[in-house]
């Protein structure tokens, strides 16, 4: 599945579309109660290329339609950003929102561990 970046990119832009749609309006409402790092954006990228990364190798058979399992990802993102503005400034310092990535950085990892093949 390497061989497709096309494949790679749209599936990507499917799943931080997904996330945005509810992370963008709740970053913007909450920028005055909750210090967002500019790292935290990275919840979009390396959770999805972990995912990617472990789908593309061939320690668990997974078919095409596993590929929707990036919409589980997609959910721990958003979980994690209305977890962040929940906590509000007490989420401010750096172990609340480093927990909240590996969070999602494990979900990214459970997922592809957790989820049987999907029949195509």
């Amino acid at each position: 599945m390497m061989e497709h970046p096309e494949l790679v990119a749209r599936l990507w832009a499917a799943h931080a579309a997904l996330a945005l749609v509810i992370v963008g309006p709740l970053v913007w409402f909450t920028l005055r109660r909750v210090q967002w790092k500019w790292w935290e954006s990275l919840a979009f990228f390396v959770p999805f290329a972990i995912w990617w990364g472990l789908i593309s190798t061939t320690l668990r058979p997974k078919s095409l339609a596993n590929l929707g399992e990036c919409g589980f990802v997609s959910a721990a993102i958003v979980g994690a950003a209305v977890l962040r503005a929940i906590l509000g400034r007490r989420g401010n310092g750096l172990w609340v929102p480093m927990s909240l990535l590996l969070g999602v950085l494990g979900t990214a990892v459970g997922t592809y561990l957790l989820t049987a093949p999907w029949p195509e």
